[in-house]
């Protein structure tokens, strides 16, 4: 996801649907004919007779979530966007990633507004599928940020603007309340038929990430900070601390330090406690959005189930970037955090959560080939046989054909090309360019790729 369609989420309490998910077909060869051996009563001399089959192999059929483009950046006109979903027909799309905007303005309510009407209707008319991402952690609405807890702060007290602490005790009963208020507006606009997949929203833009840099004021946050300096993650951490040494002596053996309880205690910064000290503050913090995500899935898939739709799959987003063991333990040992470590990044962990929960997978960075090839060598490593669907990084989608090589190379599910703009003018939002046919030829051989 590309950096405008993340501040539209974050400033306008929108949710972004998006296009993704849904079950791949895998390369199989089926054999076409059959070769009946001879009898054993046959002369010697007669050869096996070779018996051919006249039945026509079975067409694979295309996961619908596997050729997706994400609407993005373009005017948000009921004509506009009927011409746009016109064209994805045209052109051999099936899944669109839509954003959707919610009226949040009352307290405890979710008003679906015209342009996410505009946008559902036009996949109803054209029978296109959706993927959508449901905002409740992330992009929270103004009065639910009245409660100074809800809110992470780093280590100068600066505050989240686009996601809810993962140590607010309040996080899942509001997640709750915001998803079944969006799931019930979709289902009783008669929409539930459209969905194809479901993101489970686990932070900034639906990614399990605390917060990006550019998600703040650009007047605040210079680089990555760490989101864990609140009162509530205080003291978290201090009975995590004691849960895990029992008494404040053991905690002072391993930490080489001189505390009389666990009271004393706090988060510490960066370079300013011993090695020790810091794995256990590195392990927290990391260990804290785990808990979060795990949980998450299972309100997810709790809501669904309630609502009727509990075969809709659910999909996990991987970051585009992500933390190597030894990237994190030189970094312990430094008593450092890298940019990676700051936002959580954990795909291996995504991944293994994904086959734990029978969910889909979407890698939003396959710009990154490198990062992409450590992925699927573990998850292929580890028998993890989920989808896993590529999305390009929005700010990258000037080669299509690339980005379907890509695909293709990696043995991905499918695309999710990042957003409509760059196959339009963005001044009419429906006159196409030059990579709008690039495109369209790569959906053709992503299509071939998977069906064949």
């Amino acid at each position: 996801m590309n950096r405008f369609g993340r501040m539209v989420l974050i400033f306008m309490s929108m949710t972004i649907l998006a296009s993704c998910g849904g079950t791949v077909n895998k390369a199989q060869t089926t054999s076409t004919s059959e070769t009946t051996a001879s009898e054993t009563t046959a002369p010697e001399t007669t050869a096996p007779e070779t018996t051919a089959s006249t039945t026509a192999p079975e067409a694979k059929t295309v996961d619908p979530l596997a050729l997706c483009i994400t609407e993005g950046g373009l005017p948000l006109t009921e004509e506009t966007i009927d011409k746009r979903f016109a064209d994805y027909v045209e052109m051999g799309i099936t899944c669109v990633r839509i954003d959707t905007y919610w009226d949040t303005s009352e307290r405890g309510v979710w008003r679906m507004s015209e342009v996410t009407k505009w946008h559902l209707e036009a996949a109803r008319k054209y029978g296109l599928t959706l993927k959508l991402i449901l905002p409740t952690v992330m992009g929270p609405p103004a009065w639910l940020f009245e409660d100074v807890n809800t809110r992470l702060a780093d280590r100068y007290g600066r505050l989240s603007y686009n996601t809810v602490s993962y140590w607010y005790e309040g996080i899942y009963q509001y997640s709750d309340m915001a998803l079944r208020a969006q799931l019930s507006a979709i289902v009783d606009g008669g929409y539930t038929n459209l969905i194809g997949g479901i993101v489970v929203d686990m932070g900034p833009a639906g990614e399990p990430l605390y917060p990006p840099a550019w998600t703040q004021p650009a007047s605040e946050v210079e680089g990555e900070v760490m989101w864990c300096y609140g009162e509530n993650a205080q003291a978290d951490f201090r009975a995590k601390m004691e849960q895990k040494y029992g008494d404040i002596e053991a905690l002072n053996r391993m930490w080489k330090t001189y505390y009389e309880s666990f009271s004393e205690i706090s988060v510490p910064y960066e370079g300013e406690v011993g090695k020790k000290f810091w794995e256990d503050t590195m392990e927290w913090y990391r260990d804290t959005k785990r808990e979060f995500c795990k949980k998450q899935v299972d309100v997810f898939a709790a809501a669904l189930s309630d609502f009727g739709i509990a075969d809709c799959p659910l999909i996990l987003y991987l970051p585009g970037a992500d933390v190597s063991e030894e990237e994190w333990d030189a970094n312990i040992k430094n008593k450092s955090a890298s940019h990676g470590m700051k936002l959580g990044c954990d795909n291996q962990f995504m991944a293994d959560l994904a086959k734990e929960k029978g969910c889909r997978l979407q890698y939003t960075g396959i710009n990154d080939t490198e990062k992409l090839a450590i992925l699927v060598d573990y998850m292929t490593q580890n028998a993890i046989d989920v989808p896993v669907y590529g999305e390009n990084a929005g700010g990258n989608g000037e080669f299509p054909q690339t980005l379907g090589y890509i695909v293709r190379k990696h043995g991905l599910a499918g695309i999710d090309y990042t957003h409509a703009r760059w196959i339009y003018d963005e001044a009419d939002g429906v006159t196409k360019n030059k990579r709008y046919g690039e495109f369209a030829e790569a959906l053709k051989d992503i299509k071939k790729y998977l069906t064949r």
